[in-house]
């Protein structure tokens, strides 16, 4: 899973000239965690967090989704949700998995965690994403 380095969240507040599309895993982070997320997709069992069940397959990110990413114009950042609520901890009420959108120095949520939950595979995903950016 991409994963926003620490040097770039402590430079999120930086990026007040760019829109920036946030995406924020229900997921840890560290090396325990990727393990054990891993071993769940090789074994069958599924992740608990929709937006990575949508935007991965077994072992990559589903092709789809990463054209689809690379055809944005948006800068994009991705967190688990550790990282990003030590980074906004103004936003820890904040249901994950979510979709927020940096615009200047104010952060808006795009897609709600009801939202994603409800998405049935990643076409919809990136159609309801596509929609709200219009």
């Amino acid at each position: 899973m991409y994963s926003t380095p620490v040097r770039y969240i402590n430079q999120l507040n930086n990026y007040t000239y760019m829109k920036i599309l946030i995406f924020v895993y229900n997921t840890d982070s560290g090396l325990y965690s990727a393990i054990k997320n891993h071993w769940h997709k090789l074994t069958g069992k599924t992740s608990k967090c929709k937006l990575y069940r949508l935007t991965y397959g077994r072992i990559f990110m589903k092709r789809v989704w990463r054209d689809f990413l690379g055809n944005l114009s948006y800068h994009k950042l991705f967190f688990h949700k550790k990282e990003f609520k030590k980074a906004h901890p103004e936003y820890a009420y904040l249901e994950l998995p979510s979709v927020l959108v940096k615009n200047g120095d104010k952060i808006s949520v795009l897609i709600t965690a009801q939202e994603i939950n409800e998405m049935e595979n990643v076409d919809d995903f990136i159609g309801l994403l596509g929609k709200k950016l219009m």
